[in-house]
This record gives structure tokens, sequence and C-alpha cells, in this order.
């Protein structure tokens, strides 16, 4: 899971658990794999039998329905060692180190049935400095849960909290990250209440924000 409590009231959140289509990838993706196999997301390729000792690059593919228009954040928590993302075929992210999560915007998706792929590699090559030859082994896979949010196209990314006690009491340092997904230059307030009293900010205008971080 994503978080064991819900972290806000309003975004809707689809985790994306299970079983995933997946294929061995010999070379990059020029022509369509054959999906041979299904692999359970969060996990590791080696979790099956047959790709047991396999090093090198693999597909993940799953589906998702899309009810009504809206702009999707693909979140990912851990993906082992690289990671190239495509929405509907097109590359929307690019990710490397397997211990970091990373997230990526689609907007204006419209309703019906769209497909997340995830090439994988976690093979030992010059693009691959972190994982030299050793003697630690280097899973392959979707190795930490994946989400899909539908967000607006202003949206709290995250909120840091920091309790100081200062001259016998405590205040509070409040920091949070606002993201611009619209494509336009946007102003906003944000509203925040704690211990029953109320504080608002009105930051400068909200440059667009690049599409996946």
């Amino acid at each position: 899971m994503i978080r064991l409590f819900q972290t806000n009231r309003i975004r809707k959140i689809t985790e994306l658990e299970g079983m995933w289509d997946f294929a061995v990838v010999e070379e990059a993706v020029r022509e369509r794999p054959e999906f041979k196999y299904r692999s359970p997301v969060p996990g590791c390729w080696e979790m099956h039998p047959e790709p047991l000792t396999y090093r090198g690059k693999g597909l993940y593919r799953k589906t998702l329905e899309v009810p009504v228009k809206t702009t999707l954040r693909l979140v990912f928590k851990g993906v082992s060692h690289t990671a190239s993302v495509f929405f509907d075929g097109k590359p929307v992210a690019e990710h490397y180190n397997a211990y970091t999560a990373f997230s990526a915007i689609v907007r204006d998706v419209a309703p019906g049935t769209h497909e997340i792929a995830v090439l994988v590699d976690n093979g030992f090559h010059e693009g691959s400095s972190l994982h030299v030859p050793n003697d630690y082994y280097t899973y392959g896979g979707l190795i930490r849960p994946v989400a899909v949010e539908e967000i607006g196209d202003l949206f709290i990314e995250r909120i840091g909290f920091i309790p100081v006690l200062d001259g016998g009491g405590w205040r509070a340092d409040i920091q949070a990250a606002v993201r611009n997904t619209s494509g336009e230059e946007r102003e906003f307030t944000l509203l925040g209440e704690l211990a029953g009293q109320e504080r608002v900010s009105a930051p400068p205008v909200l440059r667009p924000a690049p599409s996946w971080c």
C-alpha cells in the first residue's frame, strides 16, 4: 500500500497492486513484445520460476479504466533499477535509482481504457554506474507500490511539518509545495487551520512545472 492511512479527503487515489503483464525484452522496445508472464506488483520478476535468474530489460503492462476526462499523476515508490514509463505508448517519465520515488503527470486523459507500461532494467552496463558488478544482487521489477491519482490543474504535492520548542512554548514550521500542471501561470491561495487558528498564504504567481519529476 502507498499509505496505511488516508492522506487527503479530496484526491481520488487508485492503487495498482496485483498482477501485471510482463515480458522479457532483449533489446530496446522496437516491436511489441509477447507478454508471456504475469508478475506481482509490488514485487520482482525473480519471483517467477522462468525469469528467475534473468538480468536485463523487462516490460510491465497494466490497463486502466478512466470514467471521465481528467489529469492523472502516476506515482512510483520504487523501480529496480531504472525505469522508462509510457502512457498509451508515449513516454512520460524516466528515472534512475530503485530506492527513490518519482511521479509523472499525464494531462487531459480522455474517458476509456488506457495502458501504462514500464520498461525496467536491472542490468550491469555503462549506463548503470550505481550497480557495477559486486556481491549484491540487483533484483528487477516494480519493487514498491504504484498508484494513480486524479488531480486538478493545481495540487499540493507535499506538506512538511516541524514542531519547534520556542521560549517554553511550541510553534509549527510548515511548508507546502504546490504544483501547477496547467501550462499557464496561475495564482492561488492556501488556507490552513492548526489548533483552531486559521492561516492564509498567498504566494506569487505559480509558473508551469515540468510534466514529470
